[in-house]
């Protein structure tokens, strides 16, 4: 899509928000948490400890604990602010904003599996 400068950073920032919020998140749980907390028990906003909690030893432990949930709120965001610069589907603005995580997460996915 012929995006100009100021619209393509101007998408970026603003579907990168909820990582801001999620670091404010995390600041605050460090705060808040007793000295010794590991750093994985600080990222509130993860899978791992917020849904499930898994074993250190558990394949799939390192995927849950680097799935942030905020991360499906800045593909909104990114999905939402796509199709508005463009004028496109929402189709094509939700695989464009979701390529990266799905394929980062797909990659990361299979590495744990094998």
């Amino acid at each position: 899509a012929d995006l100009s400068y100021k619209h393509a950073l101007a998408l970026v920032a603003w579907s990168s928000m909820p990582s801001a919020l999620g670091a404010l998140v995390g600041l605050i749980g460090a705060l808040m948490m007793a000295p010794q907390t590991p750093l994985h028990a600080i990222s509130l906003t993860r899978i791992d400890p917020l849904l499930v909690q898994l074993p250190f030893d558990h394949d799939l432990s390192t995927l849950a604990k680097g799935f942030d949930l905020l991360g499906l709120w800045a593909i909104a965001l990114g999905a939402i602010g796509w199709k508005t610069f463009t004028r496109s589907g929402w189709g094509s603005a939700v695989i464009v904003a979701a390529l990266p995580s799905v394929l980062i997460y797909g990659i990361w996915l299979l590495i744990a599996l094998f």
